[in-house]
């Protein structure tokens, strides 16, 4: 039998603030996820034209993804509570 793996999608939930973002890993964790998930756009612009959608999607995906400096914060985060990132 293969263990269930409970993924915390934590999305855009942070509301473009990173100690919210960090404080909702410590949340999944009191919850008993096992991974937690966000939704990280290295390039909006490039992804808004690769799904042939208008260019002020990439402002969309700009205001709810997750900053690259962000990454290792979070990481870190969820390393110290055990959980997969």
């Amino acid at each position: 039998m293969r263990a269930t793996d409970i993924i915390a999608e934590i999305g855009s939930s942070h509301h473009g603030v990173m100690a919210w973002a960090i404080e909702l890993v410590s949340v999944a964790a009191q919850c008993c996820a096992t991974s937690v998930k966000f939704q990280y756009f290295g390039d909006p612009v490039a992804l808004a034209k690769r799904r042939k959608l208008p260019a002020s999607y990439a402002d969309i995906y700009s205001r709810f993804a997750v900053p690259f400096e962000w990454l290792g914060p979070l990481r870190e985060r969820a390393r110290f509570h055990g959980l997969r990132f």
